[in-house]
């Protein structure tokens, strides 16, 4: 599944759109980490309706042709699937992977959300170990080689702060409900 189809897939979850109320939503919000266009955004729709994931229900009004998209059971069961699914750590997809399973998070359970970040906290440690132990080695390398091993140093070590934190926080405010 696409990061696109993932989001389409996630704003038909909670309710059924027409293609243009998809677009708006993406236009209009920078949290889906997404610009899409017409050109990308009904291709989509069409792949998922394809697939069994998506249905179609005539909404035309008058001239104006519309059809409202709604979520089938095969496309739920598919999207919670996806949602609930391994996240790969190392990559900039990984990344928007993960983002886009919290930002959708309401339709998952505060375990799973926990354990899903506790994964992806668990990869970018062994990420930081992996690169940090190259370190003794830095001073022989190329200056270009040695910038590259920084940044994903520092990268995955922001990574692993910002997993440490938002456990913290989940923590913090399921306490908060039970007291």
């Amino acid at each position: 599944m696409t990061h696109l189809e993932a989001i389409i897939m996630g704003l038909l979850r909670s309710k059924s759109l027409t293609g243009y109320e998809v677009l708006k939503v993406l236009a209009h919000s920078p949290a889906y980490g997404v610009r899409s266009t017409a050109g990308s955004v009904y291709p989509a729709l069409k792949r998922l309706q394809k697939a069994g994931f998506i249905e179609a229900k005539d909404a035309s009004q008058g001239n104006r042709a519309a059809n409202n998209y709604g979520l089938t059971t095969a496309g739920r069961a598919s999207f919670d699937a996806w949602l609930k699914g391994p996240i790969r750590f190392g990559d900039t997809a990984a990344t928007e992977d993960l983002l886009l399973r919290v930002l959708f998070s309401d339709h998952l359970s505060r375990r799973d959300l926990e354990e899903t970040i506790a994964a992806y906290r668990d990869a970018a440690v062994s990420q930081v170990l992996e690169i940090e132990s190259l370190r003794p080695d830095w001073g022989n390398l190329p200056l270009n080689q040695r910038l590259c091993l920084e940044n994903g140093l520092l990268a995955s070590q922001a990574q692993l702060d910002w997993a440490d934190r938002a456990l913290v926080e989940l923590k913090e405010r399921k306490a908060k409900t039970k007291g």
